[in-house]
């Protein structure tokens, strides 16, 4: 029996033996996402949104429930479940929008 946990990845940063990254020098370059500092490790779950196609870092504190598209049977992320929620959305996945893209690219030649 299939479970949504398939579709899952994992993200692992292990600093265990290395100085890791201070919250100063991630706020100074810009950096997003987890701050791992010397000799710790930080492991997570990953997704990939359906519809836009980014990543999605699952994060284990989070309480509201994730997005859901029933007609991809897969996760979404946030935002596009909230265009989904607002109604001017048309279903599309991320595939769909790249063959559709590459085949405007293509009669053009």
């Amino acid at each position: 029996m299939r479970s949504k946990r398939d579709q899952q990845g994992e993200l692992l940063i292990d600093h265990t033996f290395s100085p890791g990254i201070t919250p100063e020098w991630a706020a100074a370059h810009g950096a997003t996402g987890p701050v791992v500092g010397a000799g710790k490790k930080y492991e997570s779950g990953l997704i990939n949104c359906k519809h836009c196609g980014s990543d999605v870092l699952l994060h284990p504190q989070r309480m509201r429930e994730r997005e859901w598209c029933w007609t991809c049977d897969a996760y979404i992320c946030d935002n596009c479940g909230l265009l989904r929620k607002l109604g001017d959305y048309t279903h599309k996945t991320a595939r769909q929008q790249m063959e559709e893209v590459f085949n405007r690219y293509q009669r053009s030649f």
